[in-house]
């Protein structure tokens, strides 16, 4: 959920990265998450 900085290179800033169409889709209102468990094996 963080692969870019604020100028889009591949550094992670420590920020969601939200990019309309990648991390987001802004007209419904939904997170894209780029694995399958995002946050670990719970």
């Amino acid at each position: 959920l963080d692969r870019l900085d604020q100028r889009k290179t591949t550094t992670p800033d420590g920020f969601f990265d939200f990019i309309d169409g990648y991390t987001i889709l802004c007209d419904k209102g939904k997170i894209i998450f780029p694995v399958t468990e995002p946050f670990g094996d719970w």
